[in-house]
């Protein structure tokens, strides 16, 4: 028992000791679908009832964006700390047909974007260059996607001329975990930071018949500025 104590209260005196900052920022990034089910190009099942891409999961990327709240930890050159935010994640598929009761060639793209709540726990070091330092992080993406699910959103050129666009739900996996790795550059209190996180989870996971596989990986970059 007086082990335990003693281990806490050294943990506590380590922690009141270290220097705390909080930051606000805004994101930006490029996500896209690896995988063999992921695509550059698709064709579009085409009626007025229900329009969708075939094969959605594109292997194009798109800009995102997204802000957050961050908090670190740091005592010497050690970190820790947890990053939490919203972000609108966002993939691109081009469009080379369409059928209409036959295949028919075209030109177009659908995008599909999912709006996600973002906890980053990480961990890493802290190295001082003169008036900057680097903070050389790594982590976990712990993600929800938000109720209204995946949607995508389309537009192709039909033979006889005129431009047709459409939308949907489309029904993916709703929990993403994903490594993330970070370097962040910090003067005085603004702080430009690039990220990387690797997709693990399938995202036809619960998809019935046939084995699809599409898994997102996401490149950001952003800003922040350190108001604590």
């Amino acid at each position: 028992m007086k082990h335990i104590f003693f281990l806490v209260s050294f943990l506590l005196c380590g922690v009141a000791q270290a220097q705390h900052e909080i930051r606000i920022g805004l994101n930006s990034g490029l996500s896209a679908f690896t995988g063999r089910s992921s695509s550059s190009e698709s064709w579009v099942n085409y009626s007025p009832v229900n329009t969708y891409t075939n094969s959605p999961t594109g292997n194009r990327p798109v800009l995102s964006y997204g802000f957050s709240g961050n908090y670190k930890l740091n005592k010497g050159v050690f970190l820790a700390g947890l990053d939490v935010g919203y972000e609108n994640l966002r993939t691109k598929t081009n469009t080379t047909a369409y059928f209409e009761s036959a295949m028919i060639s075209t030109e177009g793209h659908s995008i599909l974007h999912g709006h996600f709540i973002t906890l980053n726990p990480f961990v890493g070091v802290r190295l001082p260059a003169g008036w900057y330092s680097f903070d050389l992080q790594a982590g976990v993406d712990l993600q929800k996607l938000l109720s209204d699910g995946f949607k995508e959103k389309g537009v192709f050129m039909h033979s006889e001329g005129y431009e047709i666009r459409f939308e949907g739900d489309r029904s993916f996996i709703r929990q993403e975990i994903r490594p993330r790795f970070q370097v962040t550059v910090n003067y005085q209190k603004m702080s430009l930071y690039c990220g990387y996180s690797l997709g693990v989870l399938n995202y036809y996971g619960d998809y019935i018949g046939g084995n699809p596989e599409a898994r997102m990986n996401t490149l950001r970059f952003g800003l922040q500025y350190r108001v604590l």
